[in-house]
């Protein structure tokens, strides 16, 4: 007996490539948060890092994924004002950090207006 999938929770066959850009953006931020937190000591870049990688992983199990792209840009912007509050530090890695974080405000907000699936 065949069963059914139900396609109005969003699975990973679900997944474009502006989804999969998000993603990888999500990821790749998160774990610069780590290394840097991790390796200088730094328990507020640990959770900032946890809370890309926690955002990934909701929007890969189906939670609501327009209410995550809005939740994810002022996250992003968040963490894009305390950098530059902070001084700047960790220069070569924040430059870069801050541009896969650019870029993922891009994404979310394309996201936002554009993605009309049906988890959304």
């Amino acid at each position: 007996m065949a069963q059914a999938i139900d396609r109005s929770v969003p699975s990973i066959d679900t997944l474009n490539l502006g989804h999969t850009f998000a993603i990888v953006l999500a990821v790749v931020t998160g774990l610069v948060h780590l290394y840097i937190g991790l390796g200088f000591g730094g328990p507020k870049l640990i959770l900032a890092g946890v809370g890309f990688l926690a955002g990934s992983g909701l929007f890969l199990i189906g939670v609501k994924r327009r209410w995550l792209y809005g939740l994810a840009i002022p996250y992003t912007l968040i963490q894009m004002f305390l950098w530059v509050k902070m001084g700047q530090p960790f220069i070569r890695f924040g430059l870069v950090d801050k541009f896969v974080q650019f870029l993922f405000i891009l994404i979310c907000g394309y996201l936002l207006v554009t993605d009309r699936s049906p988890s959304t």
